[in-house]
């Protein structure tokens, strides 16, 4: 009885090295095949959304326009005070 336990306990074991041995391949080729792929993208990524986010030419417009229209309202109310 006890020889099966210590065989079936050594078997286990050999078992889980072979399994163990396995996923360490697995992430090895995950990483060697698609880290690199995995950080281009990320950096891709980055760069675009730094470009966003400085990219405020929108945000002057909209100023100058809101701008623009607040003066030429208030230059029209004047002008309408002038002439009555």
């Amino acid at each position: 009885m006890r020889q099966d336990f210590d065989q079936q306990f050594i078997d286990h074991c050999e078992s889980n090295k072979n399994d163990f041995q396995n996923v360490k391949n697995v992430l090895t080729k995950i990483t060697d095949n698609h880290l690199a792929h995995l950080t281009d993208s990320v950096n891709k990524i980055e760069n675009t959304q730094i470009k966003i986010e400085t990219n405020q030419d929108w945000l002057l417009r909209f100023f100058w326009l809101i701008t623009g229209v607040t003066v030429s309202t208030l230059v029209a109310s004047i002008l309408t005070l002038i002439f009555k």
